[in-house]
């Protein structure tokens, strides 16, 4: 099932399938990037304001698997090309970008490998981008 993402390939998906854990346990996407520690993470100190970071929470296989799929579904997957254009004319850096699309790729990975069907995928595949990106 998630080979049928375009980037996705089999070996990717061999190795994200025992890395994403139980579909079943995540209520949205914000969870979803929690655990695969691509959520923000704010560097402030008293009065100081730093920028926002990644967590890196989690596994770096986790990170690193996504991150080559997501480079790759930015130019063939359609949605995610929409999104990569919109944040770019948002003025995103392209970091940013690389990490939302990862983001997404997680989310769509977790939404296709939950073997109960449709009540999860739906609410996770239909989900405001909003949720998902930073």
């Amino acid at each position: 099932m998630l080979t049928s993402i375009p980037g996705i390939s089999a070996k990717t998906a061999a190795l994200l399938l025992p890395e994403l854990g139980d579909p079943l346990s995540f209520t949205g996407a914000r969870e979803i990037a929690a655990f695969a520690g691509l959520n923000p993470k704010l560097a402030e100190l008293g009065e100081h304001k730093g920028s926002a970071h990644i967590s890196r929470t989690g596994s770096v296989r986790r990170r690193v698997g996504l991150y080559v799929p997501a480079i790759v579904t930015m130019t063939h997957n359609p949605a995610i090309k929409a999104l990569r254009q919109r944040l770019q004319q948002r003025g995103k850096a392209g970091k940013q970008i690389a990490c939302a699309v990862c983001v997404n790729c997680c989310i769509l990975c977790t939404a296709c490998s939950n073997p109960t069907g449709r009540s999860i995928r739906h609410s996770l595949l239909h989900a405001n981008t909003r949720d998902c990106i930073y």
